[in-house]
Formats: C-alpha cells, sequence, structure tokens
C-alpha cells in the first residue's frame, strides 16, 4: 500500500481502514471512509432487465454480497441461497469497520479515533422493483424485527455508542443501487446533533419531570392541525419546525425509549402506521426520493428514560443548499400545517 506524506500527516491510498475526524471548531464528527468510493452507483436509466440480472441484492446473486450475518428465510433455505424475505449483510463499502489500523491521534487540536464501528446492509424485499409502502403489512413487519434483532445484537458491543437505521431511497436521497434496501451504521462516539439533542432531553427532564417527545405528543393532539394520522398506539405528524417539506415523524404514544425493545405486537402496529402514512404521503406528494429513519436511545445509556424512539419521513423534493450549509438554517417552502393537510387529504 502506498503511503504519502502531507505534513506531518501519513495518508495512505486507498486505505480501506476508516478514521473519525473531530472539527476543532465545531466539535462535529466526521468519518473518513475512502473504500467508499468504490462502490457501484446504479444508473438510473438502466433497464429493470439488466439491473435485475446483475443487481447483487437479488435472489439468485447472495455471491456478490459479503456472507449473510442474518435472514428470514423459507424452511430448510441455505444462507447465502435463494429462499430469503429479508437479508442482512455486511457493506461492501462500509463508512466504518470493526477492524480499523488507524491510531488514536494524541495531537492536542485535531482529535481522531480509529473508524471502528459497525455498517451493515438489510435488503427488504427480494422483489427488486418494490417500495416500503407497497409492501405488505407482514412484511413491514419482518424488515421491523430484523432491525431490532440488529440492534440488540449491535448493543453487546460496549464500544459502540450510537447507532441509527436508515433508508435512502431514489438517487436524490443518496442511493446508490435502486433494490429496496435499508442501512445500519453504530459508531464508536455520539454524533454531535445527537449529543446536543440528548442535552436538551435530559435539561427539560431535570427541570419539567417529564419526557419532552411526550409532552410535544400531548400539545399536537391537543392542537391537532399537524396531525396526519392517530391509532391507539402511535401518532404521525409534521413537525412544528419541519425542515424540510412534508417531513413526517411518527412516534409511539406511549414511552419507550428503545425500539429494540418493543413486542411484536407493537412493532405490527408500527408498521400499518407506517404503511399508512407513507401511502398518503406518496399519494400527496410522490415518494420518489425520501429518506427514512429510525432514531433509538444511545446504545450505551444507563437511564434512558429522558429518550423517547421514533422514526422520520424526509421526503426529498428540495436539495440542501449553500445557505442551509454554511448557516445551519432550513429553508421550508411549505408550512407543516399545510403540509399535514395536504397529507391528510391524499385519499
Amino acid at each position: 500500500m502506498k503511503k504519502t506524506a502531507i505534513g506531518r500527516w501519513v495518508v495512505c491510498e486507498r486505505e480501506s481502514s476508516p478514521e473519525l475526524r473531530q472539527d476543532p471548531l465545531t466539535g462535529l464528527w466526521v468519518i473518513i471512509s475512502p473504500n467508499r468510493s468504490h462502490r457501484p452507483i446504479e444508473r438510473e436509466t438502466s433497464p429493470l432487465s439488466v439491473e435485475k440480472k446483475e443487481c447483487p441484492f437479488c435472489p439468485g446473486n447472495e455471491s456478490q454480497t459479503p456472507p449473510e450475518i442474518d435472514a428470514f428465510r423459507e424452511k430448510n433455505s441455505l444462507p447465502d441461497q435463494p429462499g430469503w424475505h429479508v437479508r442482512v449483510v455486511p457493506n461492501k463499502y462500509p463508512a466504518l469497520n470493526e477492524t480499523s489500523q488507524i491510531l488514536k491521534s494524541q495531537n492536542l487540536l485535531y482529535n481522531s479515533i480509529p473508524g471502528d464501528g459497525v455498517h451493515e446492509v438489510v435488503i427488504e424485499t427480494p422483489d427488486h422493483n418494490s417500495e416500503l409502502f407497497s409492501l405488505q403489512v407482514s412484511e413491514l413487519v419482518s424488515i421491523l424485527k430484523v432491525f431490532s434483532r440488529r440492534l440488540q445484537q449491535i448493543r453487546k458491543n460496549r464500544k459502540l455508542k450510537y447507532a441509527l437505521i436508515f433508508k435512502n431511497a431514489g438517487r436524490k436521497a443518496g442511493a446508490s443501487l435502486n433494490h429496496p434496501h435499508s442501512q445500519i451504521i453504530a459508531t464508536p462516539v455520539l454524533p454531535t446533533k445527537a449529543k446536543i439533542e440528548i442535552q436538551k432531553l435530559k435539561q427539560y427532564y431535570r427541570n419539567n419531570k417529564s419526557c419532552l417527545y411526550c409532552d410535544v405528543i400531548k400539545s399536537e393532539k391537543r392542537q391537532g392541525a399537524r396531525v396526519v394520522a392517530e391509532s391507539d398506539e402511535f401518532i404521525a405528524y409534521t413537525p412544528f419546525a419541519s425542515r424540510f417539506p412534508f417531513e413526517t415523524w411518527v412516534i409511539s404514544q406511549r414511552h419507550v425509549s428503545r425500539f429494540e425493545m418493543e413486542s411484536e405486537d407493537r412493532l405490527h402496529n408500527f408498521a400499518m402506521m407506517l404503511k399508512r402514512v407513507m401511502t398518503k404521503l406518496n399519494r400527496a406528494v410522490g415518494l420518489d426520493a425520501y429518506n427514512f429513519l429510525i432514531h433509538t436511545a444511545p446504545l450505551v445509556a444507563k437511564n434512558d428514560h429522558y429518550f423517547h424512539w421514533h422514526a422520520e419521513i424526509l421526503p426529498m423534493m428540495t436539495s440542501v443548499a449553500g445557505f442551509e450549509r454554511g448557516a445551519g438554517f432550513y429553508i421550508n417552502e411549505i408550512f407543516p400545517e399545510l403540509a399535514a393537510q395536504k397529507i391528510r387529504e391524499a385519499n
């Protein structure tokens, strides 16, 4: 492996080991992961027949992925063979891995640590042309159960502090392959955004002896203008300060800190609400490109009563441009109250 000295730093060309670096001015953590540049980018104009034949996530192409680490399968079907309903594999081009060779920086200004972590791909369905919102509720439950199992397994690694379940659907939302899939990344540090949020949640809990999320839910139900859908167990709403047009959150009406602690019955109820809301969103604005996120309590938190797990659906209808990147402000083109009304009326 060729190494190049740049000042006091040694940069490894084609280095597979990722590194986390913290900006000394903002405190933001950045993952430097050159291996990600090698991942294939699927063209949106590729013929579907060619896509299916060459897609590494389609049945029959299991050898094109790393060996599976979890799956829901047909009885008597073998690992890394067809017969699966949901399949989990390590990301072939991970942002983080479990064997980073980078040493921790001792520099006074520049803080860096090895890129130790987890990066998994959850292949949601064998159907190359399916959409998350077009799946049956039972299929969604299988995906959610896999998410839960993976988080429970990841939590056993005490070096990891944070995990995020996320889905990039469509090129504008960051997808490199069209086949329906989600990802899980677990990191050895709390991202700065999560750290700030958790500090606010803890402070609110200390001051009010209640969960901030629970109080927001009560307020949203009382006002009603931003509520998109509601069941006995879950509520969906457009946040008061939505960052993106038609941004929608789905959250449990019961206080639960960890997604991975939910029962199968509760996951079934969540799947029904998720399908209902995403179907409405698709009718209202078209979910050609969107991000889907599940936030759960930090992995190592002992007292996590301040946190309330929730999901976010973020349709990608606008771009994050210079002002947003430079100032940290988001510009939303529609009032969330009007967005909620349009979603509610999309029957």
